[in-house]
């Protein structure tokens, strides 16, 4: 069962331009008002429930945990107000959570906050670090076939992957326009190693005829030159065409994709580049994917072959059903926003 939280912020240390955390949108209202973004409406749910999971307080000495109103920003203005916020918070002897969605996994330097980030690594985490899912809309509420599970078991593992690579093969990777783009991106390559990872993985799923591999390449992030409903679509039909989905880091060590292949009760077959993911402390995530190091990428297709294998039809389908309930036990908003009590 949660805990209710009595949370306090103040609204005048948001930096100009800046806009509330999510945590707050209960309260402050969801500032996000265009209809026609994909992902629109994802946090409907959390604002509805949100008062029911924290109450907003008047006084820091009332409070529980402090909560940094904006998301953490590396910039000179932010920066200040959280320090600033930050020391408020340790005047009252409170700690203050704070929230960081992006690529970027510098420190954050701030000894009594409790920071859910995306980006960051396991071998060099602090200790007051945690992870933050990356949330899209709901991929079910539009998708009824998500949990329709199979009566067979299909003789090959299908996988399905739909999204931005390095190169396909090596003609294409030796054209003169490739050579031209990868010595221009020679720099790119060392801060984004997610596209090169991305296509050693993809290339060995498609040359072996063990495997089905569903997949879609893209020319770019976020499907480049396509309109952007239509490319969504194509993706959630992608994941569910298949029983596991390659799932890997982008240019940040986190994966969108991850939390919207659960929401959608399919398995990750997940390539752990020193990841750290969400309420780690207490759920066994290996028990929900097919899990593979990154030094290990070269056997992708043997390990995923391998599980098939030894995975009955009944395991599967519970396995699909598993991925669905982590989704909405531990990782939509309001299952997230409801536990982080634990932390406090």
């Amino acid at each position: 069962m949660s805990v209710k939280l009595k949370i306090y912020t103040d609204i005048s240390f948001i930096p100009p331009g800046k806009k509330h955390t999510i945590m707050l949108y209960p309260y402050l209202g969801n500032p996000e008002k265009d209809e026609s973004d994909t992902e629109y409406g994802r946090f409907d749910n959390y604002v509805s429930k949100g008062k029911e999971i924290f109450e907003m307080v008047a006084s820091p000495s009332e409070a529980d945990v402090f909560v940094l109103p904006f998301e953490y920003v590396f910039d000179t203005e932010g920066m200040k107000m959280a320090e600033r916020m930050s020391a408020l918070a340790k005047e009252n002897n409170k700690k203050m959570i704070v929230f960081f969605n992006s690529d970027i996994d510098k420190p954050i330097n701030l000894p009594n906050a409790i920071i859910f980030r995306t980006s960051f690594y396991r071998s060099s985490k602090q200790a007051n670090e945690f992870a933050l899912p990356g949330w899209s809309a709901d991929f079910s509420l539009t998708a009824q076939e998500a949990f329709a599970h199979p009566t067979v078991k299909s003789q090959k593992p299908v996988v399905s992957y739909c999204g931005y690579v390095d190169f396909i093969n090596w003609t294409e990777k030796l054209n003169t326009k490739s050579i031209i783009t990868s010595l221009m991106n020679k720099k790119n390559r060392l801060v984004n190693p997610g596209p090169i990872l991305r296509g050693k993985a993809v290339r060995k799923l498609l040359n072996d005829n063990r495997v089905t591999a569903n997949i879609i390449i893209r020319k770019g992030f976020w499907a480049e030159g396509m309109d952007k409903h239509t490319a969504r679509n194509e993706y959630i039909q992608n994941i569910l065409s298949s029983d596991y989905a390659l799932v890997l880091r982008g240019a940040g060590n986190f994966s969108y994709r991850l939390y919207e292949v659960l929401s959608l009760g399919r398995i990750p077959v997940f390539i752990d580049s020193d990841s750290v993911l969400p309420f780690d402390e207490f759920i066994n995530w290996k028990k929900y994917m097919v899990w593979i190091n990154s030094s290990e990428i070269d056997s992708v297709a043997d390990k995923l072959v391998q599980f098939h294998s030894a995975i009955s039809l009944e395991e599967l389908n519970r396995m699909k059903a598993d991925c669905r309930k982590l989704y909405e036990e531990w990782i939509c908003p309001v299952a997230f926003f409801s536990s982080i009590y634990r932390y406090v």
